[in-house]
């Protein structure tokens, strides 16, 4: 099995055997966004890399976290407080996702323009 990731004008894409996963993150969005919560663009930033990593990992949306659909100006509060964070349940996920693909036979991690 391989896997390696590819970037791809906006999006990043993970691909690993047979299964491919395409994650985006648009700046404009971000900046509107930090801009309506009052919140600096680098954390908004921050915040929405992590929750699409979380999908190029394989994860859904949870109703409450990093992997919540929606941030909202409370989510984001709680983000410049260093209290949004994936939930118990994403965090076993992220490390059995992880921790699968690490001991694959044969995996190879690259990055290609």
């Amino acid at each position: 099995m391989s896997a390696f990731i590819k970037e791809s004008g906006d999006a990043w894409e993970l691909l690993i055997g047979e299964r491919s996963v395409v994650s985006y993150a648009f700046y404009e969005p971000v900046k509107e966004l930090a801009r309506n919560t009052g919140q600096s663009v680098s954390m908004v930033l921050a915040y929405v890399m992590a929750h699409e990593i979380g999908h190029l990992l394989g994860m859904k949306h949870s109703p409450s976290g990093i992997m919540k659909a929606q941030f909202d100006r409370r989510d984001l509060g709680d983000a410049a407080a260093g209290r949004l964070s994936f939930t118990t349940e994403d965090g076993k996920g992220l490390r059995a996702a992880a921790g699968n693909l690490l001991s694959s036979p044969g995996v190879r991690a690259s990055q290609t323009r």
